[in-house]
């Protein structure tokens, strides 16, 4: 299969919307890192830097295990100071360590909407609807998630599902499968090529997968993950690996990655 970066194929149907932005992030134009923070000892390091290799900081709050005034105030420091931030709290069902009660959980989300420019929640939960109301009143985006660690669906069903999931104003629909074969990479590009640009995130999880994570940004793919610590994900690539090959692969983000990072290769 070839692949063209940088080339989107126009959505069929479907009226565009206004470019979505995660804080001061823009989605669209060239894809964006996001960068995973699973250790509470990650969170408190990044206080002190300056520059991080990636576009957007993702606070897994199911891993790092901290207390509200833990996670809160450096959330804080860190989109003052270096990214926008988003706050995710991973059901252990959909692959996260998040094994308590859901009212714990959406006081989570509720303190992170005070702070976060984003928040990430499972399309599937029963708390979705009431995050999506909470997003809206304060204008900011939550990235719905759908996870499918035993294979990937068929392009009908999958493409169904981002649909259902785009419905909902102010939302980047995100889906990951574990890839097993060439036919499930070329299903998971497939949906890129058929569903609305701009709003979607798509990879494939595992061994197979890892090379989406690098492609599928180049297709369309408005946010690819990369660990700054701990993967978060099976087949997800450190940051800064992920960095370096979409600077090789995507000549409008070498542009970006040169103004912004100080530490780029040229």
């Amino acid at each position: 299969m070839r692949f063209l970066c940088g080339w989107y194929l126009p959505a069929e149907s479907g009226i565009m919307q206004a470019p979505m932005r995660i804080g001061s992030v823009a989605l669209g134009d060239i894809p964006r890192v996001v960068g995973t923070v699973c250790r509470k000892e990650t969170l408190h390091e990044l206080l002190s830097r300056d520059d991080i290799p990636c576009d957007v900081v993702e606070l897994r709050l199911d891993r790092i295990n901290a207390k509200k005034d833990e996670w809160l105030a450096p959330c804080r420091v860190i989109e003052e100071k270096l990214c926008p931030v988003i706050v995710t709290v991973r059901l252990a069902a959909e692959g996260g360590g998040w094994k308590d009660t859901d009212a714990e959980r959406e006081a989570l989300f509720a303190a992170a909407l005070e702070e976060a420019s984003a928040v990430d929640i499972e399309f599937r939960s029963p708390l979705r609807d009431r995050i999506l109301a909470a997003a809206e009143a304060r204008r900011k985006p939550v990235i719905l998630s759908y996870h499918d660690f035993e294979g990937t669906p068929p392009l009908t069903t999958l493409e169904m599902l981002v649909n259902d999931m785009l419905s909902s104003r102010g939302v980047i629909a995100k889906v990951a499968t574990m890839v097993r074969s060439e036919g499930d990479i070329r299903i998971l590009a497939g949906l890129l090529l058929r569903t609305q640009p701009g709003r979607v995130c798509v990879m494939g999880m595992g061994p197979l997968g890892e090379g989406t994570r690098v492609v599928f940004p180049c297709l369309g793919s408005v946010l690819t993950y990369g660990y700054l610590d701990d993967p978060g994900a099976p087949g997800q690539w450190d940051c800064a690996s992920l960095l370096e090959l979409l600077r090789r692969l995507h000549s409008g983000f070498r542009r970006e990655v040169a103004a912004h990072h100080k530490d780029a290769p040229p």
